[in-house]
């Protein structure tokens, strides 16, 4: 989702291109959304920057390493908001310190928080960030906000702002229909949601 959202927002500077690599997005999706999907090595070869937007698992650890970094282009910047595990650091340092890309900035490090004595931190050409770059005045104004209008819209049995799994909701009534004690006399939510 945050990969969709970055595409919208992208596309206001112009770029005559943009390219995914999503083995879990099918091309319909990237359709919508402007994207061309790719495979990683064309995604590597061919971007002249280059974000993350995966979790860390087992297919991402360590998916931008010295062999991703060797197919980049020399110009290529490297953006890391997603997980630190996804680039290896060592790869990243040698990547940078010879020129094999351009740049990088990175709001996430492997180990967290990065230490004083790491040496991405002699790095020219790198921008590290301490894994707070949503952390703005405005942000924490409207999230205490959003927050303490959630209490009161669950008080009042309306959804909260935000809900990223609508479907609990209706799991929820299911089990109050199926006489589940949990939920018995709760009302969490008006019924008459469209949810």
């Amino acid at each position: 989702n945050i990969g969709k959202a970055f595409s919208t927002r992208i596309k206001g500077f112009g770029p005559s291109r943009i390219i995914s690599y999503d083995p879990y997005i099918d091309r319909t999706t990237a359709d919508l959304f402007g994207v061309e999907l790719v495979d990683l090595d064309t995604l590597l070869k061919e971007s002249d920057f280059i974000t993350l937007h995966a979790p860390s698992n087992k297919e991402t650890f360590h998916i931008i390493n010295d062999e991703a970094f060797s197919k980049m282009k020399d110009n290529c910047i490297l953006i890391n908001t997603a997980r630190g595990p996804l680039v290896d650091p060592s790869a990243l340092f040698n990547a940078l310190k010879n020129n094999i890309i351009f740049a990088a900035g990175i709001d996430v490090t492997e180990q967290e928080p990065i230490s004083s004595e790491d040496p991405l931190l002699s790095l020219d050409n790198l921008i590290i960030t301490p894994h707070t770059a949503a952390s703005s005045r405005l942000a924490r104004e409207i999230t205490t906000r959003k927050q303490a209008e959630n209490i009161i819209r669950i008080l009042k049995g309306k959804a909260p702002h935000g809900l990223a799994n609508p479907e609990v909701i209706k799991n929820i009534f299911l089990m109050k229909e199926k006489g589940n004690n949990r939920w018995n006399g709760v009302n969490l939510f008006d019924t008459s949601l469209n949810i």
